[in-house]
């Protein structure tokens, strides 16, 4: 099949002229399916007067307010505007009062637009908007505690958080094995599965390490009289678990649920929808089994695919009418979905004609596919046909951007990444390698040298100690340390054994043979020589990659010696670094301001409920979508499971699943025009075009 889709390729270059084409959406809207003589006429005229104009099942969402209902609301369906259509309906037709409705939506960006959007329903008064109890999931539940009388101060400050956790592991002698950052997201995990201390069970001298430290974190807290963000909602469980009274008063209450952006709930935050919702469950939730992505987080793809066993008497709409995208990128999208083993059955159309069909690009590596990209990009620009904001490039993991990013610093095409604002250069599995090829053009860096310090098996904190008393015996002595690694390493030297030292000594010769190789050569060396054995020390370090799959690791670093292949030098290699991080210091101010005429480069999660006018989706190759690590998933060890889940599926199955999503989230987010690249080779392999891709254009 594969050779048969690469001829077809081949003969038609570009253009992607066989994609399936959805079928066009009806046009009835209100205007037609609402008579006059219906007892509620006159809300939907008066949404037409707004504009607004409903389609039929856009109609039977608005109506449905009594009993539980499942909004499955499709790729760019407007399922914005049948929630806040539905709200309105509610408050003027049903003359439910606002004070008895709670919506919770997934993000503060979207309450705010809600409420700003309710308010401009016709017969919505001031007042009426503010009784109705919006929020997040967050929010919601720090009000419900605040209302109960917890007056714990919130522990927000993340940079405070990891102060906390690095003084506990300071405290258990572990304080060079674990980042920080990564107990604070374990915790986070544990706590969206309601998962306390003494409920962890631990099964290796890791977990044991890992619950101790969560509960010294939960033990600090609670001495200091602090909650975090994940105790608003562990908290509110336990205080409507445990107190009738409470969790009576708040059914009461929210006699009518709504919830936006269901697929990503996790299993917490299901539980507490079920409390509250109880025993009438007046209970609507907004959501789309295709888009579930966020496994990472705790969404489980079963509670919307399940909602109808966990509720009696659901009543079911689908929206299947996308405004968004033209019939052929919806088509697509179809297509890619269709082979999902778990699914709510559906057919999106589309009301949307576009001239352009998908376009397909096959370049021989991701080099060339950046400079594919890049030149598409200028050349759309320089002809006044589009601006730089009409385009995002959109990959599965940020590994996967470096290339783009590299090209597009060195031609100043102006672009902002999202999400995670750490650059490629600093990632904690990627640092270490670049800080040792500093330390073999100029060894008296003392960011670099305390950045490789656990590499040469030092603590961090003595090695700390030793740059301070260096500096102070310079500003003695006037004289400046030709070496200060070296000077650090003899310091230490007495304390160690004498294997120790001699691998010490190693790794001080092995810096001065680096020092004239290739980039690329010398980041192999560090990778897979004896010296360094970069990816024996990772292998061994478990604490350190605890929730990195190996195939992610691997994919950091090969990303980053693909990337030292242009360079001739160390030096130069490492100027262009430099200037990597320039340009990223430079992006915050573009990437505050909403209209910058900027490319947006992100993942596919971070695209998850947006939209742009050209999406370039790159890398579309067996083993980054769908990623390696889901590929094995069955085989690993270091793969974070949640509690079992209902069906048959294997963990690689349930992986693959969620890969196959992401493709299709990628895919919905172009309005216009949709570009995907497969290069042939990628990291030095040769690279076979996406199975989801192949599988969407099969006949």
């Amino acid at each position: 099949m594969e050779k048969v889709i690469e001829q077809k390729f081949k003969e038609i270059k570009d253009v992607f002229s066989y994609a399936p084409i959805s079928e066009k959406g009806s046009p009835l809207t209100s205007v037609d399916l609402v008579q006059n003589d219906k007892h509620d006429s006159y809300y939907f005229r008066s949404l037409e007067q707004k504009n607004i104009k409903l389609n039929k099942n856009q109609i039977a969402a608005v109506r449905l307010t009594e009993g539980p209902l499942l909004i499955v609301a499709g790729a760019g369906t407007g399922k914005t505007t049948v929630l806040v259509s539905r709200i309105g309906y509610m408050l003027t037709v049903k003359q439910i009062p606002a004070a008895n409705i709670l919506l919770v939506t997934y993000t503060k960006k979207a309450a705010t637009e809600m409420k700003e959007r309710i308010s401009t329903i016709p017969g919505i008064t001031p007042n009426m908007n503010r009784q109705l109890y919006t929020g997040t999931f967050h929010s919601v539940f720090l009000r419900i505690l605040r209302e109960q009388g917890d007056q714990r101060k919130v522990l927000s400050n993340e940079k405070f958080k990891l102060v906390i956790i690095k003084k506990i592991l300071q405290d258990m002698n572990l304080k060079d094995d674990y980042q920080p950052e990564t107990i604070l997201s374990m915790i986070s995990n544990w706590k969206n599965q309601i998962l306390r201390p003494s409920d962890i069970k631990a099964k290796t001298p890791i977990d044991e390490e890992l619950k101790e430290i969560y509960k010294r974190y939960e033990a600090w807290k609670e001495n200091n009289q602090y909650i975090d963000f994940d105790d608003f909602m562990l908290e509110t469980y336990f205080l409507l678990k445990y107190e009738p009274e409470i969790l009576k008063y708040y059914q009461n209450k929210f006699q009518y649920i709504l919830v936006d952006e269901f697929q990503d709930t996790s299993y917490i935050q299901y539980e507490l929808m079920k409390l509250l919702a109880a025993p009438q469950n007046n209970l609507c939730v907004v959501g789309d089994d295709a888009q579930t992505i966020y496994g990472f987080r705790g969404a489980e793809s079963d509670f919307i695919l399940n909602f109808h066993k966990e509720f009696a008497n659901t009543n079911q709409v689908i929206l299947d009418i996308n405004y968004r995208s033209t019939s052929k990128i919806v088509g697509l999208g179809n297509e890619i979905f269709r082979k999902s083993k778990k699914k709510i059955e559906k057919h999106l159309k589309s009301m949307k004609e576009g001239m352009n069909f998908p376009k397909f690009i096959r370049p021989k590596n991701i080099g060339e596919e950046a400079e594919i990209i890049a030149d598409k990009i200028e050349s759309l620009v320089n002809s006044g046909e589009k601006s730089y904001k009409d385009f995002a490039i959109l990959y599965r993991t940020n590994a996967t951007s470096r290339a783009i990013y590299d090209e597009f610093v060195l031609r100043k095409i102006p672009f902002v990444t999202y999400g995670n604002d750490s650059l490629f250069y600093n990632n904690s599995f990627v640092k270490p390698i670049v800080d040792i090829l500093r330390l073999s053009q100029n060894p008296n860096v003392d960011e670099a040298i305390l950045s490789v310090a656990s590499v040469f098996y030092l603590k961090k904190d003595e090695v700390e100690r030793s740059l301070k008393h260096i500096e102070t015996m310079e500003y003695i002595d006037g004289k400046q340390s030709t070496n200060k690694l070296k000077d650090v390493v003899k310091m230490m030297e007495k304390r160690l054994r004498s294997f120790q030292v001699t691998a010490l000594q190693e790794k001080l010769l092995e810096l001065k043979s680096l020092k004239k190789m290739t980039p690329e050569k010398a980041i192999r060396q560090i990778r897979k020589g004896n010296v360094f054995a970069y990816e024996k020390y990772l292998e061994m370090n478990k604490r350190k990659s605890l929730t990195f799959h190996k195939e992610m690791v691997m994919e950091l670093l090969n990303e980053l010696e693909n990337s030292a292949k242009k360079h001739k030098t160390i030096n130069e290699y490492l100027q262009f670094i430099n200037q990597i991080n320039l340009t990223h210091q430079k992006m915050g101010e573009m990437r505050t301001a909403e209209d910058a005429n900027v490319v947006k480069l992100m993942t596919i999660h971070q695209s998850k409920g947006l939209e742009f006018d050209t999406v370039f989706l790159i890398s579309f190759v067996e083993n980054v979508l769908p990623h390696k690590a889901a590929l094995f998933a069955d085989t690993q060890e270091d793969r974070i499971t949640r509690r079992k889940k209902e069906g048959n599926l294997s963990k690689t199955d349930e992986a693959i699943e969620e890969e196959r999503r992401l493709a299709y989230v990628a895919i919905t987010r172009a309005k216009n025009q949709l570009y995907m690249s497969a290069p042939l080779n990628y990291h030095a392999e040769k690279a076979k075009i996406s199975r989801f891709l192949l599988e969407a254009i099969e006949r």
